[in-house]
């Protein structure tokens, strides 16, 4: 065999081309093989070594007869084999990618985010979606997310409202604002009360959002807001772009996960505890809250049937309006 520096450099390497390389292994098994490009590359991918910022491996698993795999992504009941990436639904990711390294606190960061998962080797055969659920997270129990598959007209109906609130908003948010500032007066003057709460379910799309949210508040200096969210980023991002939101919108940065502390850096968070686990501030005291405003003990509401809570119709805010209050740093709410 010729030195290898004498043989002749391929300016032009083609996928199928072949490098020399030795096996793997203790004494003769230390074998001079052949090693194509193509193969090359598959390890690579693989095993997830090249790093590419904001990208994550993983193979397809069609068969979970046997358990899911680590570094895998698949449907919930198993199957897809040859399924286009436009008819994906619900996916479940592995929290190891496909190199088998730990990835779960990487993955959290992408929670409630849109994410593009794609095949490799054709990239435009892509699907976006929003990573909704990791074990643990305050979204795990969304109801909203419930709604969206018993009822998927109502599902369709959210969707095309947040798309035509983000278009006009980029193209016009003054007037977004205008028309959305009227129908909260209108509804606040209806029911006779002064307070308004930004999104029952989803968040903040882009600081756009926010920036045009703070104009409505504006526009209803009379109207309390309150505006619940994870997207702490995109609140930095704001108040670093246009400074503190008006006085009467109150921005309630959310934790990420079941149990954790208070998001530093923010004036008014809000967390989720357990049964049992240190409250941090006060206390939300809604799901024991009934239709008449009345908060009953939780000596008698430990004792109650299914049946006597449904009758009492819990779940209500009554006279508390500590989440709308800036005077009010944490609020605490039982997981449920």
């Amino acid at each position: 065999m010729a030195r290898i520096s004498t043989y002749a450099l391929d300016a032009k390497p083609e996928i199928n081309d072949k490098v020399i390389g030795t096996d793997n292994g203790i004494g003769e098994a230390q074998r001079t093989k052949n090693y194509s490009l193509r193969e090359v590359m598959a390890l690579f991918n693989e095993r997830n070594l090249v790093a590419v910022a904001d990208q994550v491996i993983f193979k397809f698993q069609d068969d979970i007869t046997e358990g899911r795999e680590t570094g895998t992504i698949s449907f919930e009941a198993g199957g897809g084999d040859g399924a286009t990436m436009s008819s994906f639904s619900d996916i479940i990711v592995s929290y190891k990618n496909s190199g088998d390294i730990l990835i779960s606190d990487y993955i959290k960061t992408f929670l409630d985010r849109d994410i593009i998962i794609a095949e490799m080797g054709n990239i435009n055969n892509f699907v976006t979606c929003k990573l909704v659920d990791i074990e643990g997270s305050t979204c795990s129990r969304c109801y909203a997310l419930k709604l969206q598959k018993l009822r998927p007209s109502v599902d369709t109906g959210w969707t095309n409202n947040l798309f035509k609130a983000v278009k006009m908003i980029k193209e016009n948010p003054k007037l977004w604002a205008k028309m959305v500032s009227f129908q909260i007066e209108r509804g606040c003057k209806k029911l006779g009360v002064n307070y308004h709460r930004w999104f029952d379910s989803g968040d903040l799309q882009s600081v756009d959002m926010l920036h045009a949210i703070a104009l409505s508040a504006e526009l209803t200096p009379n109207i309390k807001h309150w505006l619940p969210t994870r997207e702490a980023k995109l609140v930095k991002q704001y108040r670093k772009q246009y400074g503190t939101e008006p006085s009467n919108l109150v921005i309630r940065v959310s934790a990420t996960m079941i149990s954790d502390k208070p998001i530093k850096g923010h004036e008014n968070t809000s967390t989720v505890h357990r049964k049992g686990e240190a409250i941090h501030g006060k206390e939300c005291l809604a799901y024991r809250t009934n239709k008449d405003a009345k908060v009953v003990s939780s000596e008698a509401f430990k004792v109650m049937t299914r049946e006597e809570k449904k009758e009492q119709d819990f779940g209500h805010c009554g006279d508390c309006r500590a989440c709308w209050s800036k005077d009010v740093a944490n609020i605490s709410y039982p997981l449920h």
